[in-house]
């Protein structure tokens, strides 16, 4: 009990002492009308939301100063344009002055508990819309003395969903209740809008072959893992066997890429890279490895719901559920009441694999796109973009 009091002196004393800073920060060096500020994922990649917000603004107002904070700059150089000035995130001091003095604040994560000024927008954008687990003040493991800034009315000036899901999940994992745009999400513009082009030049910096289709397996995180910093280990699917079975039934090579979540800092253990699978979970933007693939297998992430825009093979693959739920999060949903294709065991993923159809996979993610009443316009950073320059020209 003690510890845990310490603790959470800690915390508070923590938080004051970031308010007064970037409070002395804003006042002594006001607010750049012309900055806008980007983080994805805690500053670990140029990726998400805040990355297609980022380039249509630079598209529509190349005046202003874009700012992105990573944890690591310097390994972003060659990847973000070079219209962008990368600082250092991860609470860093940089990061507050910088946060505390742009006129608009980009996140896809909780933003810090800062003395944010009343001139300022700051943008929550989230990045599981449609995901199934719960989140923040909704899941059963947040911490005794959680607090986010989006609860206080006022810090957050703009939501962004695509969904009404996504808006209940929105109010209730944030506690947020603000001003809402429930108009798509930007990372999916471009599966909405796909640029086959821009795919194929994807598909070459990963060594695709053009004759080759692709699976992608993209398992979520689990939470002992990321706290020890501990590879994931692999579930009971047969990587190998999903191949085969695939190229049976599409009669064509197949090659499948891993894609571990972000917040995972490991692969997944169990599988050696070689010409037939491959490991992606350092590419940079999961919206790209989406574009790209023929298949999806996952198991509660929200990139099912976003694939299913594509209208391709899709499949959530829970061979621990029971135990996920035991030990890292609960649903929002029963899954057994939702339209998605479900395989517990291997036998079962190649069964569903041997039953698709075109018909049938257009209609099974035209009812998951239903089931989570799915509004994703195909111009959601466009509408974003027109509220930043709005705001930068007029204020409130």
């Amino acid at each position: 009990m003690l510890g845990n009091g310490v603790m959470e002196i800690r915390s508070i004393f923590k938080e004051n002492l970031v308010k007064l800073y970037t409070r002395l920060i804003r006042l002594l060096y006001g607010i750049d009308p012309h900055k806008v500020l980007f983080i994805s994922f805690n500053g670990k990649s140029y990726s998400d939301n805040p990355k297609a917000i980022s380039e249509k603004l630079h598209e529509e107002a190349p005046e202003l100063n874009i700012v992105w904070a990573f944890t690591d700059p310097d390994k972003k150089k060659g990847i973000v344009p070079d219209y962008v000035r990368r600082i250092c995130s991860h609470r860093s001091l940089m990061y507050y002055k910088e946060l505390s003095t742009c006129a608009v604040a980009i996140n896809n994560f909780p933003f810090p508990l800062i003395d944010k000024g009343e001139d300022q927008m700051f943008i929550q954008t989230f990045h599981g819309d449609r995901a199934p687990k719960k989140v923040m003040y909704d899941s059963p493991f947040k911490k005794r003395n959680y607090k986010l800034a989006e609860t206080i009315p006022g810090f957050c000036n703009l939501g962004i969903v695509g969904s009404e899901y996504g808006e209940k999940l929105f109010r209730s994992g944030f506690r947020y209740t603000g001003e809402i745009l429930k108009a798509g999400t930007p990372r999916c513009d471009m599966l909405v809008n796909p640029d086959y082009e821009y795919a194929d030049r994807v598909r070459n910096t990963l060594g695709i072959a053009d004759d080759t289709k692709v699976l992608m397996y993209a398992p979520t995180y689990r939470r002992q893992n990321v706290g020890n910093n501990t590879p994931q280990e692999i579930q009971k699917i047969d990587l190998e066997r999903t191949i085969e079975a695939l190229e049976n039934k599409y009669d064509c090579k197949w090659v499948c890429l891993i894609r571990t979540h972000p917040g995972a800092r490991q692969r997944l253990n169990g599988y050696s890279c070689n010409e037939g699978i491959l490991d992606v979970t350092q590419y940079e933007d999961m919206a790209d490895l989406l574009l790209i693939s023929d298949m999806l297998v996952t198991d509660y992430s929200s990139s099912a719901g976003d694939y299913a825009i594509l209208r391709r093979p899709l499949v959530l693959f829970q061979s621990d559920i029971d135990e996920y739920i035991e030990k890292d999060r609960s649903f929002y949903f029963d899954m057994n009441e939702s339209p998605f294709l479900i395989a517990k065991t291997q036998q079962e993923l190649e069964e569903l694999i041997s039953t698709f159809d075109d018909g049938m996979i257009k209609k099974n993610c035209k009812d998951i796109l239903s089931f989570f009443h799915t509004n994703e316009t195909g111009c959601s950073s466009q509408l974003v973009v027109e509220r930043i320059i709005d705001f930068i020209e007029h204020g409130k």
